[in-house]
Formats: C-alpha cells, structure tokens, sequence
C-alpha cells in the first residue's frame, strides 16, 4: 500500500485474476530484467497454490503471510 500497488499494476488485462504471464510482464517491466516464464514457474505455483491462475487478493496474501 506505502508503494501505492494495485492489482491494476500486475492485472493490465483487468481478467480478475493474474497468471503466471503476468507476473513474468510485471517483473520484466519494473524491474528491466527480462525472465522468462521457465524462470518464474515455480515461483508461481508455489503463490498461486498449484493452480493455473490465482485472485489478486489471494496473491498478495501469499506475500503478508
């Protein structure tokens, strides 16, 4: 919240629900690196709780968990 991140940051798509490449665009975006979703699968199944898309609100719960 102090970074004023929303789900409008990682959802450009506004589907509701982020998927593993969103979460490759934001990083490669933000941050100017460029990862590829090889790079960031398991990283995704284990916020996303095994599943192939996952609620923004129950992904930032991963990270204050």
């Amino acid at each position: 919240e102090a970074e004023d991140f929303n789900n409008l940051s990682i959802d450009l798509d506004k589907k509701g629900y982020i998927v593993l490449e969103d979460l490759v665009r934001f990083l490669n975006m933000e941050t100017g690196t460029f990862f590829r979703n090889r790079d960031l699968f398991t990283i995704f199944k284990r916020l996303s709780n095994n599943s192939s898309k996952v609620n923004f609100k129950d992904f930032i719960h991963n990270f204050y968990a």
